[in-house]
């Protein structure tokens, strides 16, 4: 069985197993990388050598976003997060054929998972996002009371870029600053607005939002009436960076800043697990140790003995 067959296969199986539209639509991305570079070559014949060629691809010659694309650069490059994910889809993939009985074995067990450095993610600064906010303000009331909403909505939620574009009209209450949001694994979960957000979002919903097109009854909506696309969100927001001077703007970005407000404001690591719709404390322990760091340079600033010069 060719590669391409093989994926399609795969593909279906993960429908059939329920799995959730991002989910799959993700893998289908990876490995369609992957279709691309290993060419019309049967499942069976690749070997372990092809693999760590391919992710060595990845590493020094892969370019990820095409021309148009607005994060597209000719010397941009995955980073080894990025590579992890393309080893975890084609391991996905190996597994089920073996399963299948299209091959003999996982060859992915041959290959080591790339290593990922445990690197802390920065957030905005408050003058960043007012520079956002202020970039908004160009685009004629209706683009920036949507803008305006989008970027308080992110800040506010933490939610992921997934949540947002797929967030209904119907599951925001205003009156209590709750939404219900399907996250990974289509796992349901409530974000809330603060008194900023909430405005921000009314204004928009109850003045400048178009009328939806039918089936498309989405919070955000194009100017057309219709759901916005991953694509459309993140070409939004690289426009709002460019126009306000702020580098590296996208959703995640906004997660990471919600994550770090919550708890440099006194939130409670659970809360934030229930509130990012993490599976794990993992990443809200990453979160934590930067808000740690924070507080050891405040102290270093800070510190009564050393500033008033005890001997």
């Amino acid at each position: 069985m060719d590669v391409q067959r093989a994926v399609e296969g795969f593909l279906l199986n993960l429908a059939v197993e329920g799995k959730s539209e991002n989910y799959i639509a993700w893998c289908r991305y990876l490995l369609r990388v992957f279709q691309r570079w290993v060419g019309p070559r049967r499942l069976s014949e690749i070997g372990p050598e092809d693999i760590k060629h391919y992710l060595r691809y990845l590493q020094t010659e892969y370019i990820p976003y095409g021309e148009g694309h607005p994060l597209h650069k000719a010397d941009r490059r995955l980073s080894p997060i990025s590579i992890k994910h393309h080893w975890a889809a084609l391991s996905t993939l190996f597994s089920w054929a073996a399963r299948e009985g299209i091959i003999q074995q996982n060859i992915l067990r041959s290959v080591p998972r790339p290593k990922t450095p445990k690197l802390l993610q920065f957030g905005f600064t408050a003058d960043e996002v007012r520079r956002l906010l202020k970039a908004a303000e160009d685009k004629g009331k209706a683009k920036e009371a949507r803008d305006k909403a989008i970027l308080l909505f992110l800040l506010d939620t933490g939610c992921r870029i997934s949540e947002v574009v797929n967030c209904r009209y119907a599951d925001v209450d205003l009156a209590l600053g709750r939404v219900k949001v399907q996250g990974k694994g289509s796992k349901e979960r409530l974000v809330y607005l603060g008194q900023v957000a909430r405005k921000a979002v009314w204004r928009y919903v109850s003045i400048h939002r178009p009328e939806p097109l039918p089936g498309q009854d989405y919070l955000f909506l194009t100017p057309e009436g219709r759901k916005f696309t991953r694509f459309g969100l993140t070409s939004l927001l690289v426009r709002l960076g460019r126009q306000a001077g702020v580098d590296d703007v996208h959703a995640h970005r906004f997660r990471h800043t919600a994550a770090v407000e919550f708890l440099r404001n006194g939130g409670d690591v659970f809360t934030l697990q229930r509130m990012l719709g993490h599976t794990s404390l993992e990443m809200v322990r990453q979160y934590l140790a930067l808000v740690d760091a924070d507080v050891a340079a405040a102290h270093r600033r800070a510190s009564p003995a050393d500033n008033w010069g005890l001997r």
